[in-house]
């Protein structure tokens, strides 16, 4: 095995567990986060030679990861927009505003964090998008994403 191949399933193996948290958090499914990880790490691995003029392969990594899982989340919308809820056209019913239950969801948080996890977990911005956003720092939007998922991971494990 080359050194370079060396280093890169060496880092890998390194950031699992940090990747595997990362992913659970945005897609609230352990089983969905371990597919992910899964998905990423094989896709580096194939472009694994284009690295080398990466500086911060973790950062790359992560960044990778994250954008996978807002795929995953976006596919899973549109598939859920396909299955339609009913509504007035099949019983005469004022259509729900909130058919997949998000507002549920996310009842357990306060407004802001609300605002932050609506905009990183669906919308897809970065934290710092979010940030020049809301008008806050950027520290302060990745503590209140860090703190909404895991109230959300509590929320769901009762």
């Amino acid at each position: 095995m080359k050194n370079r191949d060396r280093q890169i399933e060496d880092l890998l193996l390194s950031l699992y567990d940090s990747l595997l948290a990362q992913a659970w958090s945005m897609l609230g499914d352990i089983d969905q986060a371990r597919d992910a990880v899964q998905d990423v790490s094989l896709a580096i691995w194939e472009r694994r030679e284009t690295l080398d003029t990466i500086d911060n392969k973790a950062g790359y990594i992560y960044t990778s990861l994250c954008n996978h899982c807002r795929n995953q989340i976006r596919n899973r919308s549109r598939s859920q927009q396909l299955i339609r809820p009913l509504d007035e056209d099949y019983c005469g019913a004022a259509p729900s505003t909130d058919p997949y239950g998000v507002d549920a969801l996310l009842e357990p948080l306060d407004e802001r964090q609300r605002q932050v996890v609506t905009l990183h977990d669906i919308e897809g911005y970065n934290c710092q998008e979010i940030a020049t956003r809301i008008g806050k720092s950027l520290d302060t939007v990745k503590k209140h994403l860090a703190k909404s998922h895991q109230i959300l991971m509590n929320h769901g494990r009762h």
